[in-house]
Parts: C-alpha cells; sequence; structure tokens
C-alpha cells in the first residue's frame, strides 16, 4: 500500500499569515480579600463579640455627655472584619434563595456587593453568631495550595455545601460609622443605664419622658435623636410639672430649635398648634378614629374637652354637627384655627367655657332655640366626648337634672314670648350617649371603671352600658379605659328633689362599698394571719 508522503519543511511551518488554532485560557480564579491565615483567625476570637446579633458600636462610646463635636463622632468608627461569600453573579438568587436568612444584614448597606477587580462575581456578607454556635472546622491551606473555602459548623455549613465548588470564602472589612448605627444601638452603648424605651412625636417635634437616670445623659439623647431623624427639628423631654388649669405638660429643650407650633396631620385632617401650651397624644390617633367612626351623619357630636379638635374636627368632616368647648384659651383659638383650615367653621359650634358650664348652658340653649319659633334650631347632641382622663369622670355629675324642670324653665325665660309648648322630651327624642375617659389601676380595671362612673354620675350606669374599652396602657398595670353608656332617664330628667335623692343614695351605697372593701381587707388579714398561726404550730408539732 502506497504510504501517503510526510509533509514538507514548508509545510510545516506556518506562514507569517496562517491562523492558529484557538486555545481556552481560563480565567483567573479571584483571591481573597484578606487571606484567611492564622493569624486573623487568632483575632476572630477577639473580635467575634461584634458580629450577628451582637454587633454594637466600639465600648469607647460608653459615657460620652456630647455629640456635637468631630471627635466624639469618631468615637464611632470602626471596621469590621466578616466572612464573604465570593460566587458568580449570576447565582446571587439562588444563594439568597438558600441561605437569604442566615446572612448578616449591615443598615444602609447592601448585602451583595461587587468582588474587587472582577465584575462578574459577588461578594455576599455572612451572618455570624457567637463563636460556639459557628466554629470554623478544616485545615487552613498554605498559600501554594488552592484555595478551599473553611465552612463554619453547623446549619450554615450544610446549606452552603449544596452551592457547589464555584463559591468561595474570603474575610472582608466592612467599615463603620456613626451613621451606621440606628439610634437604640447609639444609646444602648453610650448610656450606662437602658436607654429610653420611645418617644412620642407630634409634627417636627420629638418629646421623651425621660427618667431620672437618663437625665444626666439628656442632650447626648436630644443630638442622637436628631441625628437620626433628620425630618425632626425640636427634642423636648417632658418634665413631671403639669398645669393643672390646662393639663398640659412643662418641657425642656434637649435639642434644636425652639420651636413648638407644629403641623400634625391625623384622620384625614390637618391640625396645627403650639404643642407646648395645649394637650395633644399622638398616641390616641387609633382611639379617636374608633369614636370617629361610631358617629356618622346625621349624629350630633358634643366634645367638652375638645383640645385642638382630634374629634371635632374629623366629626365634622362627616357633615356632622358639633359642639365644642376647651376651657383653655390656646386650645380654643387653635379648635378655631382648625375649623376654617379644614373647612368645617360653618358646622364646628366651638366654645371657651369650664365643661360643667358649658354643657348645662349648652342643653338650655338648644330648647331655647327651638322654643324661638325659627327656622334651623341648635340640633339636639346625641353623643358627649369626655376626652381628659385625669379628671374627666369628676365631671359626670354636671349631667344630674340637665334636662330637669329648673333647666326647662331657665330655656323659657330665653325666649319668654314663646307659646309653644315643647320641653326637653321633644327635642332630646334620644337621650345622649357619653364616652367618659379615665386612667385605673385597679386589679379587675373594667369593673373600677363602672364604678367610678357610677359613683361620679350618681347612679348605677351597668344596665345602661354600651361599651368599656381598655383603650391603652400608659405604665405598668395602669390603663387608659373608655366608659361609654346612654345616659339615664332618671338622672335626664332629675329635678332639685329627686337630684338630692339619688345623691344621698349614692353617697350611702359608696360608703357600704367602702366598708365592704374595709371588711375585705380585714378579712384577708385575719385569713392570713390564721394561716400563719396554723403553720406555726405545724411547726411545733413537727419539731
Amino acid at each position: 500500500m502506497e504510504q501517503p508522503s510526510a509533509p514538507s519543511q514548508a509545510q510545516a511551518q506556518p506562514s507569517d499569515t496562517a491562523v492558529l488554532p484557538r486555545q481556552r485560557i481560563e480565567p483567573p480564579r479571584p483571591e481573597p480579600v484578606i487571606p484567611m491565615d492564622p493569624e486573623w483567625l487568632a483575632s476572630l476570637q477577639v473580635m467575634q463579640p461584634l458580629y450577628g446579633k451582637n454587633l454594637r458600636p466600639p465600648s469607647a462610646v460608653r459615657g460620652l455627655v456630647s455629640l456635637d463635636n468631630p471627635e466624639a463622632l469618631a468615637k464611632f468608627n470602626v471596621t469590621l472584619k466578616v466572612f464573604a461569600v465570593v460566587l458568580p453573579a449570576a447565582e446571587v438568587s439562588t444563594y439568597f434563595a438558600r441561605l437569604g436568612k442566615l446572612h448578616l444584614n449591615f443598615p444602609k448597606r447592601r448585602n451583595a456587593l461587587p468582588f474587587p477587580g472582577d465584575p462578574q462575581r459577588r461578594m455576599i456578607i455572612l451572618f455570624y453568631a457567637a463563636p460556639q454556635d459557628t466554629p470554623l472546622v478544616g485545615e487552613i491551606p498554605t498559600p501554594a495550595d488552592e484555595f478551599i473555602p473553611q465552612l463554619p459548623a453547623g446549619e450554615m455549613a450544610d446549606s452552603m455545601r449544596d452551592l457547589g465548588a464555584s463559591a468561595n470564602l474570603v474575610v472582608f472589612g466592612v467599615q463603620y460609622t456613626v451613621d451606621s448605627w440606628n439610634l437604640e444601638e447609639i444609646l444602648t452603648a453610650v448610656l450606662p443605664v437602658d436607654p429610653p424605651a420611645s418617644f412620642e412625636q407630634v409634627g417636627h417635634v420629638a418629646h421623651y419622658n425621660l427618667r431620672d437616670e437618663h437625665l444626666p445623659y439628656k442632650t447626648v439623647v436630644g443630638q442622637a435623636t436628631m441625628l437620626k431623624f433628620p425630618r425632626l427639628r425640636t427634642i423636648v423631654n417632658k418634665t413631671h410639672n403639669i398645669d393643672n388649669t390646662f393639663r398640659f405638660f412643662q418641657m425642656e429643650l434637649l435639642a434644636g430649635d425652639n420651636d413648638f407650633n407644629v403641623e400634625v396631620k391625623e384622620s384625614g385632617c390637618i391640625f396645627r398648634f403650639d404643642f407646648s401650651r395645649v394637650y395633644f397624644n399622638s398616641r390616641l390617633q387609633q382611639e379617636h378614629w374608633r369614636i370617629i367612626q361610631g358617629c356618622p351623619a346625621p349624629n350630633v357630636a358634643c366634645d367638652m374637652m375638645a383640645g385642638v379638635g382630634p374629634f371635632a374636627i374629623p366629626i365634622a368632616k362627616q357633615k356632622c354637627v358639633v359642639y365644642a368647648n376647651d376651657l383653655n384659651p390656646v386650645a380654643f383659638e387653635s379648635l378655631l384655627v382648625n375649623a376654617k383650615a379644614n373647612k368645617v367653621a360653618h358646622l364646628v359650634h366651638a366654645s371657651n367655657q369650664d365643661g360643667r358650664k358649658f354643657v348645662r348652658d349648652l342643653a338650655v340653649r338648644i330648647l331655647a332655640s327651638h322654643l324661638s319659633g325659627k327656622p334651623n334650631p341648635l340640633p339636639a347632641f346625641t353623643q358627649v366626648m369626655m376626652n381628659l382622663p385625669a379628671i374627666a369622670v369628676e365631671f359626670l355629675d354636671s349631667f344630674m337634672g340637665i334636662f330637669g324642670e329648673e333647666a326647662e324653665a331657665e330655656a323659657r325665660a330665653q325666649q319668654p314670648t314663646s307659646t309653644l309648648a315643647l320641653g326637653f322630651r321633644d327635642v332630646f327624642k334620644v337621650l345622649p350617649v357619653i364616652h367618659v375617659y379615665m386612667f385605673t389601676n385597679a386589679e379587675n380595671m373594667a369593673a373600677d371603671a363602672i364604678a367610678r362612673t357610677s359613683k361620679h354620675l350618681r347612679f348605677p350606669v351597668d344596665d345602661h352600658l354600651v361599651k368599656v374599652h381598655d383603650v391603652r396602657d400608659v405604665a405598668p398595670k395602669k390603663h387608659m379605659f373608655c366608659v361609654s353608656f346612654r345616659l339615664p332617664e332618671q338622672v335626664a330628667y332629675a329635678n332639685a328633689t329627686e337630684a338630692a335623692s339619688l345623691s344621698a343614695v349614692a353617697q350611702k351605697r359608696n360608703h357600704q362599698e367602702s366598708a365592704a372593701t374595709d371588711a375585705d381587707v380585714v378579712a384577708s388579714s385575719n385569713a392570713e394571719d390564721d394561716a400563719q398561726n396554723k403553720r406555726a404550730r405545724l411547726d411545733d408539732e413537727q419539731a
């Protein structure tokens, strides 16, 4: 068989224009940012408390009393070394699907970061718990060896092995500054005592109720709050002094502007007022809305302690007539401003009186307007709000005889020429529901709220209850309650003699209840003594 001829030397050597066969060039394997060497692992034992759930600012910030200088802010700077898993960018979604709950969440930082020098790879910062929970396993490779990921033990290791060989582990440094920590972390690190639990925000004002142990650090509390909440412009602390006439708190400025003229949006309305001179509680927004929803048109509301109008204005927005009153002249002026701003001034009849006088005068004015015979007389109110929980229950006695013979005679005196045979029963066809607020710290809070309502109304309300509502807790074992009841006919239409008789019965019942309570205390004490004596006898017998 003829053998093929060997190629000539000219044929074997490619010419200058010949095309070389394409060779596959493997991309270099990414190097770790910081090698995982024994020195780093030794430092890990010292730094480990900073990782995972124990992540916190440096201990150097403890005891700072001011944050108004760069030196103080620089004390929050720290570089934290963390493990990161390096993997192709296309596998990031797979990683988060499998390990999404096991990575470290850095505030204001992305968890997936570009790998230096390789845009096709990403670094995912890992979550680390305490060393005893996730100890490292495996040997540390030498520089000449292939880089082998060193996996922590436990759930994280089992999950990460599913990723395959494409993932590497590196050590990564993350720079933290004061901007990286949240308010709770800053205050926990600075204060030697537990930080304030929270603050209340009203417009651009944040106000704290600082305890005595917080007062040496009140300036740093205010400065830190402004630093972490840039939209706040005024930080104050409520002092323990309360204005006994108008029931608003005295305040001290902790940080920011001395400006208390705020604008608050609540229940679809705008409220403008001087927060330092009126009472307003933003934490009652849900309770305000509960009452507002229960007072739709054609209800007519009577708000005896209206403040700046958190009940009155939204109810008026529902096309209801509202009689609103507050003794504080600053609150009264704000009420007028807010009624106008929310375009309900024609529905809000505002007054600046004592609550007792206001509601009794109002009842007389309503009947007198009907006796006048003029068109569009004042409508009878169907619901009454009494939201001044410290003392509102004490105003319930103003409803005793509010529609009685004496009140009717007073209304007729205002219309001496009227020939209309009208009385309160003709105008108030349905007796109003009263919502009265109070604080209680009794063991049975609902029963205590009902008992106090009956005591001050001077008539038992048990058969007239609409709802007894636990509004919120204001302190340990102290709650704010709202008792809603329909005004009893015996109270509303009582004349002077009947009112005196009901008062006497109420006083007698209160005295009996007090005596019963005292007897219970004595009986309880005697029972405890008996139990102690019995235990003593048993001890003697055993001896």
